[in-house]
């Protein structure tokens, strides 16, 4: 006999209506990437000249507040984008400290910019050479929130204390 209960097999008696709120956390990085596009001169000059120039026409496509380098996430060089991109994937809790492959898999696969591989390269030789370990605000408790955008799933790693 089988007594462990599930939640989906569980009937309710009750007659009373049960509301139920839904909602996600947009990560803080994903806002200030869209600011960026919708505000800033240089976002504003990147989807101008990704939409009017023919040569760009064919790689690049805004889209949803966000610009596509084919299908993948274009991080432009502002406000420290680009590293805390690269410190969010080679501190991710599963990956802990890792070196540069698995860093650079991880971000190649969703996200491109110029020199992404040389940028990555520098990021991992630093950080081995400052035997740094432990990622920032580990202590406080990880969140993992994963976004889907165009088919494209993105995982992103916070500390608590960083999305309070």
């Amino acid at each position: 006999m089988n007594v462990v209960v599930d939640a989906l097999s569980h009937k309710f008696t009750t007659d009373t209506p049960i509301f139920v709120s839904i909602s996600f956390l947009v990560p803080k990085i994903l806002t200030t990437l869209q600011h960026y596009y919708a505000e800033h001169i240089d976002g504003k000059e990147w989807v101008k000249k990704c939409a009017t120039k023919e040569t760009m026409k064919e790689f690049f496509r805004f889209n949803n507040g966000f610009l596509y380098f084919k299908d993948k996430l274009f991080i432009p060089n502002y406000v420290d984008l680009r590293t805390t991109f690269l410190t969010k994937f080679h501190y991710t809790p599963l990956a802990g400290h890792s070196n540069l492959k698995p860093t650079l898999d991880c971000l190649a696969t969703s996200f491109h910019w110029p020199r992404l591989s040389h940028d990555t390269k520098n990021f991992t030789k630093a950080t081995r050479s400052t035997k740094e370990q432990v990622p920032p605000n580990k202590e406080t408790g990880v969140i993992t929130i994963s976004i889907n955008m165009e088919g494209v799933e993105y995982g992103f790693y916070y500390s608590l204390a960083e999305l309070i």
